[in-house]
């Protein structure tokens, strides 16, 4: 007898799987997982901070953290509005067949991330070089922090190209 209870419980959890799994069309799939890594990556943060914190201890933590913040307010001017324009740009010529526009987009805003990432990478090496205020062995947490930002202004122009296209 419970092995009859027990299959009858086993079809009826199958038979519901089957209908939710029949209902969720591919768009809702893709939401549900989504919405998953989304939730997923704050507890991740904050997991990985903690271990660095306990690894590192709160001075070099604080460093990092420092490094961290440098970068982001160093990127804003260099991928501020790039990113929307290529995109917005993209969509219009590609609709309307204009394959030397396209390419110029293209060709001209990586050349103006990158030129604007590296002049940024340099005033900030010669800030970290020149400055007082910054220990001598936290500078080279600064320079790797500094060398990183012409590959997140990169990663962000390539990261727009798809959503153009």
């Amino acid at each position: 007898m419970p092995i009859d209870r027990e299959r009858q419980q086993t079809s009826y959890i199958d038979m519901i799987l089957r209908k939710l799994a029949g209902a969720c069309t591919p768009l809702a799939r893709s939401a549900i997982g989504s919405v998953a890594i989304q939730s997923a990556a704050p507890a991740l943060n904050l997991a990985l901070s903690i271990v660095l914190v306990r690894v590192a201890g709160p001075h070099d933590y604080g460093i990092y953290i420092y490094c961290l913040a440098m970068v982001g307010l160093v990127l804003q001017p260099v991928t501020g509005g790039l990113s929307i324009s290529v995109i917005r740009h993209l969509a219009i010529y590609r609709v309307r067949c204009e394959w030397a526009h396209l390419g110029g987009i293209l060709r001209r805003g990586l050349q103006s991330s990158i030129a604007a990432s590296v002049m940024l990478l340099l005033i900030g090496l010669l800030f970290v070089f020149f400055s007082v205020q910054i220990a001598p062995d936290s500078r080279s947490v600064f320079f790797v922090a500094l060398v990183l930002i012409p590959l997140i202004a990169f990663n962000a122009f390539c990261s727009a190209v798809p959503c153009g296209l």
